[in-house]
């Protein structure tokens, strides 16, 4: 049987058998049978059902072994994987440094780290400190894999422990979208109380984003502004977004699945509000 890393076994064919069987016989008893004169022989006649045995066991012995080789590469996923939990991470980072994270476990059973913090901004102190954080939390080794969309954000570091081994850790800043909103309110026919100004407005549908979302959490316009909690005066509420950087140009109100290194980033000035 030929043996590859990609299919493991793979079982000989009736015909490469029967090759191998005619090549000892001409050896050993000075014949010149090739396939097309060997069929039809008493040889063949006498050979075949025992090579239909012996692929018949082949066939078994490659099921196996592939099932092997799943149960091996499921058990090394589990092995590889970090031992510390999401949420343990994530409170660990927030009560040890403040810092927000998130984290997306890939393929190979591996977390990577993405860290809500501004990399121009970021200080030499600070990378130090997220750097130190992943190593005390983090399995040694367990290195955050590359990431095509995001690999120019990774921040890799160095990190010796006690003994004096060295381990390279990697994480990630987020990719930020700067949101344009469009805030809609119709005032209720039948308010007689006082209504907000636009500033106002603005002031408080820009504390509620800052409250209510944060990195990794999905865009959901219909929770950020309500007419119980924010304006009792409004008959109706439309709120819609625009994401220039995702093409999302055509204003919309449905929610946006983010992905966990994605983050939203919102400003006074980009925010609009139509009062009628």
């Amino acid at each position: 049987m030929a043996w590859t890393t990609e299919n493991g076994y793979t079982p000989d064919s009736i015909e490469d058998l029967q090759l191998l069987v005619l090549q000892n016989i001409n050896e050993i008893f000075s014949t010149t049978y090739d396939i097309a004169t060997f069929r039809g022989t008493n040889w063949y006649r006498l050979t075949y059902p025992v090579l239909q045995t012996i692929r018949q066991v082949q066939i078994n012995f490659a099921e196996n072994m592939q099932l092997l080789m799943d149960f091996f590469e499921e058990q090394g996923k589990r092995i590889n994987m970090p031992i510390t939990t999401k949420q343990g991470m994530i409170t660990y980072f927030k009560d040890n440094g403040g810092y927000l994270i998130s984290t997306v476990r890939t393929d190979d059973a591996r977390l990577m780290l993405i860290v809500d913090i501004d990399p121009s901004t970021m200080t030499v102190e600070q990378k130090e400190e997220i750097i130190k954080l992943e190593a005390d939390s983090w399995i040694a080794g367990c290195l955050a894999p590359t990431t095509s969309d995001i690999e120019d954000l990774a921040q890799t570091g160095d990190y010796i422990f006690s003994n004096g081994q060295s381990e390279t850790f990697k994480f990630y800043t987020p990719k930020t979208y700067s949101v344009v909103w469009t805030l809609n309110i119709e005032v209720s026919r039948n308010w007689q109380g006082s209504i907000d100004d636009v500033d106002t407005i603005k002031q408080k549908l820009l504390d509620n984003l800052n409250t209510l979302y944060s990195m990794g959490r999905d865009l959901e316009p219909e929770i950020y502004f309500q007419e119980v909690r924010d304006a009792n005066y409004a008959g109706d509420i439309e709120l819609q977004y625009t994401i220039s950087d995702k093409s999302i140009v055509t204003p919309t109100g449905d929610t946006l699945e983010s992905l966990p290194w994605e983050k939203f980033t919102f400003r006074l000035e980009d925010i609009n509000v139509n009062l009628t």
